[in-house]
C-alpha cells in the first residue's frame, strides 16, 4: 500500500481582515454569516468557518482540509479571520479578501459570501 502526504512550510498564521462588521461587537460566542444563504452559526475560536458552515447546512465545497488546495476559498465580507496555513490562496486571493473557510478562525463576527 502506498500513500501520499503533501505537506507544505511550518504554518505561521496570518491575520486577514474584511470590512468592519457594523453594529457588532466581538462577543464569546462569534457568530458566522453565510450572506448568500441567508444563515449564521455560532463560530467558537475552534471552530473554522468550513465546520460552522456545515452545522447549518451551508455548502462550502473542500477537498484537503488543510489550507493547500484552495477548493474551499470563499470571500470575506466582514470581519477578521486568522489562518495557520494559506498556501492555496494567490497574491490576487489575498489582495481581494478570499480566505480558505478549512483555515479561518475567529474570535469576533465575521461574514463571509457563502
Amino acid at each position: 500500500m502506498k500513500t501520499e502526504t503533501f505537506l507544505g512550510a511550518e504554518p505561521h498564521p496570518s491575520v486577514v481582515a474584511g470590512a468592519p462588521v457594523s453594529g457588532m461587537q466581538a462577543a464569546a460566542a462569534a457568530v458566522c454569516t453565510f450572506i448568500r444563504s441567508g444563515k449564521a452559526a455560532p463560530l467558537p475560536s475552534d471552530k473554522t468557518i468550513l465546520e460552522a458552515s456545515e452545522d447549518v447546512g451551508v455548502n462550502i465545497d473542500y477537498s484537503c482540509r488543510q489550507g493547500y488546495c484552495g477548493v474551499c476559498k470563499t470571500k470575506l465580507v466582514s470581519g477578521q479571520v486568522s489562518m495557520a496555513v494559506e498556501d492555496g490562496l494567490t497574491p490576487e486571493d489575498k489582495a481581494s479578501q478570499i480566505i480558505l473557510a478549512c483555515q479561518a478562525k475567529s474570535m469576533a463576527d465575521v461574514a463571509v459570501e457563502a
